[in-house]
């Protein structure tokens, strides 16, 4: 199936977006919260990710099932996206996405994949012009100064505002974007 064009800026948006996640996914990760792991061995692989079982001496709990970088201990080079949980003996599994995880890794650094919201930027943005996409091309527009929302007034606010009816005349003046006859 050909990918359906899509509306400007829409390729210049998830271009910048997956700049950031890879500008993400090769920093450091200084101010982020690392998890020390030892004595890997490769468990299993599949489809294009392998499974690892780590130790751990100081699990981060809030690290259970979350989207997580990896990367090999000693390494400089960029974060490998990854799930990770704490199994009941307390040792670490991981599954790992990507060929470049082979058997020899034994010692890694785990922290939190502080890209994931701009994957799922991308996400959007990449289903933009096909019948998934969640983003409203025309109220989008809006805000590029491509056309502009129409505005009218309902013929029955009542079903809208609870208590429609009760109001006074003056607040349903307001309410209209009118003003108040009393405060004038």
């Amino acid at each position: 199936m050909a990918q359906a064009e899509q509306p400007f800026p829409v390729p210049q948006l998830l271009a910048a977006v997956r700049s950031e996640i890879a500008a993400e996914r090769r920093s450091d990760g200084k101010d982020a919260e690392k998890v020390s792991l030892g004595s890997g061995r490769l468990v299993g692989t599949g489809e294009g990710r392998s499974e690892h079982v780590f130790t751990c001496c100081r699990w981060n709990s809030a690290l259970d099932g979350a989207k997580v970088l990896i990367r090999p201990s000693q390494a400089r080079g960029p974060w490998t996206p990854a799930e990770a949980s704490r199994m009941p003996d307390g040792k670490i599994r991981v599954l790992v996405s990507g060929p470049e995880w082979g058997r020899s890794v034994t010692n890694a650094q785990l922290r939190r994949d502080d890209a994931e919201n701009w994957a799922v930027m991308a996400r959007s943005l990449e289903a933009v012009g096909t019948a998934n996409s969640v983003v409203r091309l025309e109220s989008a527009g809006w805000i590029l100064g491509q056309g502009s929302p129409r505005s009218a007034r309902d013929p029955d606010p009542a079903r809208w505002v609870a208590g429609w009816s009760g109001l006074s005349r003056c607040c349903r003046s307001e309410l209209e974007g009118g003003v108040c006859a009393g405060q004038a």
